[in-house]
């Protein structure tokens, strides 16, 4: 009887996480661009729903000016930076024939 009754509730269960796992692929995803085209679009590129999508190419205003987004990427709101480290096996013969443990030499950071 416990077998029987163990398996309908697995059963169940799997069922509600196929039902979740359905719901998280096709609705979620759905919910959070409509929320990024609500907030972010119209906040940053300055939709006008009557005709199209303004600023939303990097270019020129008619005025020869950049436009908002060029503006918005030429000088961003944050300072990015990119910091790279690349390490060198200094003594790769040794490792390869010899089987020793390998030497590294870290270079950098390379910053970008």
């Amino acid at each position: 009887m416990n077998v029987r009754l163990l398996a309908i509730v697995a059963l169940a269960v799997g069922a509600v996480c196929v039902i979740v796992g359905i719901l998280a692929i096709t609705v979620v995803p759905l919910a959070v661009n409509k929320q990024f085209c609500i907030q972010g679009v119209i906040a940053i590129f300055n939709v006008n729903f009557a005709g199209s999508l303004q600023d939303i190419h990097l270019g020129f205003d008619k005025n020869g000016t950049y436009n908002e987004m060029t503006r918005r990427w030429v000088e961003p709101e944050y300072a990015m930076e990119l910091r790279v480290w690349v390490v060198s096996v200094a003594n790769p013969e040794d490792v390869v024939q010899r089987g020793s443990y390998p030497v590294l030499v870290e270079k950098g950071p390379y910053i970008y």
